[in-house]
């Protein structure tokens, strides 16, 4: 099954962590970012509010998903009498910056709150066309209650590999939402729903698992028993860009996979291991996608 093997290669970036305390009658603004936020609600109810989802409820177990460049807050109990805001200078323990609304004397909602990028086998992007926030209920689940503890306990004490705990932490967290989506009457992520599709299932696996194949629209069509037409259709539908787009995502993402684990490696030996015939043109695509030249990424990770 596509969907297992994907799972099995979940990509997280954890950008930053931070514990939100909001006490009653209060809503801690939070600002629009180029990540996705993901909320665990540890302790207290109230509601997320915009995220372009209106009033969205709020309790102890509650996971939130809110998608990139969107605006939002978190309220503790109703008709909010404050506001604060999220300003940079918020206080921290460890690695574990602590954001705050209302008095500190006054127990409301707790909730651990990250900035994270997720890709599936170097290419897909979890939250690329999230368009609304959404609120799943793990109430019900202990071990998703056990990853939240363990992962604000890491990062609040700190220490060496706090991030690689804590970004293996919320990789698992993510495996049991993706697991709740999936049996989701109506999937708030539709590639999701795509994934079932055997006919395009053929195509992405072999994006996935062969990036540096010469594919083509034709030839990944024929895998599908489709014309190009068709398929170039049916792909864009599910994926929201072209299948030679994708394609590229993906080749970018394995190459720099590659350069993190051997920074050593020629540049043009990267570019035709991921499928690119042209080191200039991989140059050009990869400055475009990460802001840097693949040299330049691959002397940070060698000064890492």
């Amino acid at each position: 099954m596509l969907l297992e093997r994907l799972l099995d290669n979940l990509a997280l970036e954890l950008e930053a962590f931070a514990e939100c305390r909001v006490a009653p009658g209060w809503r801690l603004r939070l600002p629009s970012l180029d990540h996705a936020t993901f909320h665990y609600v540890v302790r207290g109810e109230g509601e997320l509010r915009g995220g372009g989802a209106g009033g969205l409820a709020l309790r102890r177990g509650s996971i939130a998903l809110v998608p990139p460049h969107l605006v939002h807050g978190i309220q503790c109990g109703t008709g909010p009498h404050g506001e604060a805001g999220v300003d940079g200078d918020s206080p921290s323990t460890g690695t574990l910056a602590v954001h705050r609304a209302g008095p500190l004397d006054r127990e409301g909602m707790l909730v651990a709150c990250g900035r994270i990028r997720a890709f599936y086998g170097s290419g897909l992007g979890l939250f690329d066309h999230l368009r609304e926030a959404f609120v799943l209920d793990f109430a019900d689940d202990p071990r998703v209650r056990v990853v939240f503890d363990r992962l604000l306990e890491e990062l609040a004490v700190g220490g060496p590999g706090s991030r690689a705990v804590a970004t293996a932490l919320m990789s698992e967290s993510l495996v049991y939402v993706l697991r709740r989506l999936c049996v989701h009457a109506n999937c708030e992520l539709p590639w999701l729903q795509a994934l079932e599709d055997t006919d395009l299932a053929k195509a992405v696996e072999a994006m996935l698992g062969h990036p540096e194949q010469p594919h083509t629209l034709a030839t990944l069509a024929r895998l599908c028993f489709m014309s190009r037409s068709a398929f170039a259709r049916r792909f864009r539908e599910a994926f929201h860009q072209t299948p030679m787009d994708y394609l590229r995502a993906v080749r970018l993402r394995a190459a720099a996979g590659l350069l993190r684990q051997s920074p050593q490696v020629p540049v043009t030996a990267v570019a035709a291991r991921v499928g690119f015939r042209s080191r200039s043109q991989f140059s050009r695509a990869f400055k475009e996608r990460f802001g840097c030249s693949p040299a330049e990424f691959a002397a940070n990770c060698l000064g890492a």
